[in-house]
């Protein structure tokens, strides 16, 4: 802020072309400069920077029309003179030592701020009609700019329009989807009053209080089960997840990753401050974008104790600034050519450094830990029609007790016997090679749906009867109990009905006719009741004349089996997929389909929106407001969210065995599509920066430093890049994605499910179409099932 001045002193602002009080008329009808500026600098005039010409004095020629010119004159443009063929002093927008001698129709193509040609003052001028192309008066427009509409109102006040504006387009959308949104409410009030509710309301609401529960387990706790009044507990901030196993070693690699790119901000942040501290870069720049406080400290008294100052943005003009300028970017650019070279170098090294320090903080977390993993080998080369689990289980025993034949230590049985007593230790007899059982991968992808509602079905049943024991047991304090009954599973009949149905399709998958049958993939997971029998079969199996190396199954003699080392715990095997070999030419159609997506909704939407609404606005050197950019932007945010379900769907359709690949592919289709809507907004941008330069030659000015007036582009949109990243997708963005992946989703999918499921708040046929919105939503509109409601409400995962 300019400071406050004594009351017998004003400050006179010379701008310019822009005036605090109508100075006096020189002969050539511009202002005359006061004798505090003529002192200043007595001679001043104007150059072409390209041709490299000394100062021309006060008068440029004719062969200087229609080129940005340099002026030296460090208070205003009074001094000079265009010639008659170009008579109008045009100030370029963001230099002021800039200008081009220009026609009066033509003051708007060099600057679109000032498309008044004042005549009087020899200089173009601001207009107060917003959107004009030409002013005739400074109140008083005769072409508009493209895309927009001159209107006169009753008054006589003119005003360019968008001539989507004008014919009201997205203000009627904005009013069609509120009367529908309206009607709906009043539709779903009514009907919800009249019609009575759901019948199944209370077994429905309780599923939807079950499913709050299990969103809250579902967050990252801490299990201290021997605690009985405060079994969940949060973890602190301080928490180190490194010593201590809450949900595997990915999330003490989640918070390495963290950590990791707080630190490349760090680095990155340190090189380019001292790269930008060093060259002096910040004073060169505050050229194009003065200060008041500058202007101000550099303002002119017109002579000692007058009441005035005289302030102008010409005050960086005088001398060799421009060269000084040019100089100082020129330094700049080298340091910062060296200054991200070594920053390349150093952030390289940080990478392969975390990336080596994860496998090792893998290795130790493995190696301190105990994960199913740890105890199972995977199997390969079965025959896939073999699914007795019990008979392959022997099997596999007795060939794994021939390779490593003898007993083995087992570790002692430890009983806890309370805190008085303490523990026991019991000691165990030795044993040869022991194996828990077998888990079969199964092929069941066309069965998949059937499988998967068998399974839930059964774990509710399950549920309700440890419910009922828990109930009835004294052990259990009265608040813990719950209220699941069989009633929430709709009923003892349903209930029947449905055991008969399953065990009816399970008898067909096992004991029906070859086609019905399940059949497998050829492999399986042998699971070992001790770790160190799996090493003891994985060194006999990686020893050259093992009988391991040539063992076959006696229904498969053709086909030895492979015994495999297991990387994934079984909530990161798609087991669906496993019955399906993985075949690159349904990744390369799965990438097809998501880069035809993003390419539709790229031309279809993007493109037009940018050419029809953004592209008039940034002519002008301003952003399009209003009604237009509130619907068109709910549209790309709503189609950006679509788009990324169906990456994340396509990924998972693929067929990867294991969730880690398909994140792979969910994560460069993201990283695609975030680098498509980061480019769109800067080419918005950059084209907002170089409407308002006179000859755009992008290519040309993204290279050159000689030209100030490209300089100023670049700034520009360098300026424009900077206000989007901050705080936009550096801190908006995170705290934008809590909101609408957490707690709306939550929000809507729980107003949903009681519109749906508990108020029945509309028709049924209406209930139909809004059911799809629901995720997991049953088919029918009858029983909402506890799972589905929890599968619905669940957060997301951390990735």
């Amino acid at each position: 802020m300019v400071p406050a001045v004594a009351v017998s002193t004003w400050v006179l602002l010379a701008l310019p072309g822009v005036h605090a009080l109508p100075p006096p008329l020189s002969p050539r009808g511009g202002p005359k400069v006061d004798l505090a500026a003529e002192h200043a600098n007595k001679q001043c005039g104007a150059k072409d920077p390209h041709r490299g010409e000394e100062w021309l004095g006060a008068e440029p020629q004719d062969q200087h029309c229609h080129q940005s010119l340099l002026t030296n004159c460090s208070v205003t443009y009074a001094p000079m003179a265009c010639p008659e063929s170009c008579p109008m002093i045009v100030p370029n927008h963001a230099f002021a030592c800039l200008f081009t001698c220009a026609k009066p129709e033509y003051c708007s193509e060099y600057n679109p701020d000032r498309p008044f040609a004042d005549r009087s003052l020899g200089t173009c001028m601001p207009c107060k009609v917003e959107g004009c192309k030409y002013c005739t008066k400074v109140d008083e427009c005769k072409v508009c700019h493209d895309g927009f509409v001159l209107v006169t109102d009753d008054d006589g006040n003119q005003s360019c329009v968008f001539y989507m504006d004008k014919a009201g387009v997205f203000d009627k959308i904005a009013t069609g989807v509120i009367i529908v949104i309206a009607i709906v409410v009043v539709l779903g009030m009514i009907w919800g009053c009249c019609g009575g509710g759901h019948p199944d309301a209370e077994v429905n609401a309780y599923a939807i209080v079950r499913a709050r529960r299990h969103r809250h387990l579902c967050k990252t706790l801490r299990w201290e089960l021997s605690n009985k009044r405060n079994a969940v507990q949060w973890l602190s901030l301080a928490f180190n997840f490194h010593r201590q196993n809450i949900c595997g070693v990915g999330l003490s690699l989640f918070y390495n990753s963290v950590v990791f790119t707080m630190c490349v901000a760090f680095v990155i942040w340190m090189v380019t401050s001292m790269v930008y501290a060093g060259s002096g870069v910040q004073t060169a720049l505050s050229s194009f974008d003065s200060d008041p406080l500058d202007l101000y400290t550099n303002g002119l008294l017109p002579q000692n104790g007058a009441p005035a100052v005289v302030i102008s943005r010409l005050y960086v003009c005088h001398g060799k600034s421009h060269e000084n300028l040019h100089n100082t970017l020129n330094e700049f650019a080298t340091m910062n050519f060296f200054g991200l070279g070594v920053l390349w170098v150093v952030l390289f090294g940080m990478l392969l450094f975390f990336t080596k320090r994860q496998k090792v903080n893998t290795a130790i977390f493995n190696s301190k830990n105990a994960t199913m993993a740890d105890y199972a080998l995977r199997i390969t080369g079965l025959p896939k029609d073999f699914t007795e689990e019990a008979d392959l289980k022997a099997w596999l025993e007795g060939e794994f007790r021939k390779a490593c034949p003898g007993k083995f230590p087992r570790p002692p049985l430890i009983e806890d016997m309370g805190k008085t007593q303490g523990d026991v230790k019991k000691d165990r007899e030795d044993t040869p090679i022991e194996v828990y059982g077998v888990s079969l991968c199964y092929d069941y992808l066309k069965d998949w749906g059937p499988v998967d509602d068998i399974l839930m079905n059964m774990n509710m049943r399950l549920e309700v009867q440890a419910a009922k024991e828990a109930n009835e047991s004294e052990a259990v304090d009265h608040k813990y109990r719950r209220f699941l009954t069989t009633k929430n599973l709709g009923g003892d009949k349903a209930v029947q009905e449905r055991i008969k149905k399953d065990r009816d399709q399970v008898k067909k998958w096992f004991e029906g006719t070859a086609e019905e049958r399940l059949k497998t993939n050829g492999e399986a997971f042998c699971v070992f009741n001790w770790n160190e029998d799996l090493d003891r079969v994985l060194k006999e199996y990686s020893r050259e004349g093992s009988s391991l190396k040539n063992l076959c199954h006696p229904r498969n003699p053709g086909q030895p089996i492979e015994i495999l080392f297991v990387n994934s715990e079984p909530p990161s095997v798609n087991w669906q997929f496993l019955g399906t070999p993985l075949s690159v030419k349904a990744i390369i159609k799965g990438l097809a389909f998501i880069a035809c997506l993003i390419l539709i909704v790229l031309c279809c939407i993007l493109i037009p929106y940018y050419q029809f609404i953004l592209k008039p606005y940034g002519a002008l050197g301003s952003m399009a407001s209003g009604t237009k950019t509130a619907v068109m932007g709910q549209v790309v945010g709503g189609l950006n969210t679509i788009v990324q379900i169906q990456i994340w769907m396509t990924s998972f359709n693929v067929g990867f065995h294991r969730r880690e690949n398909m994140d792979r592919m969910v994560l460069v289709c993201n990283v695609i599509l975030i680098f498509i809507n980061i480019g769109f907004t800067i080419v918005v941008s950059s084209f907002q920066a170089y409407s308002k330069e006179a000859d755009p030659h992008p290519m040309r000015d993204f290279v050159s430093l000689d030209d100030l007036e490209l300089i100023a582009t670049e700034n520009a949109i360098a300026m424009s890049t900077f206000q989007m990243m901050m705080p936009g997708f550096f801190f908006s963005g995170n705290l934008t994605m809590l909101v609408m992946a957490g707690v709306w989703p939550w929000i809507f999918n729980n107003f949903l499910a009681k519109v749906i499921y508990v108020w029945r708040a509309l028709p049924w046929p209406l209930l139909k179409v809004v059911r799809v919105i629901l995720p997991w939503a049953p088919d029918e509109l009858d029983l909402y099932p506890i799972w589905r409601a929890e599968r619905a409400l669940e957060p997301m995962e951390i990735q």
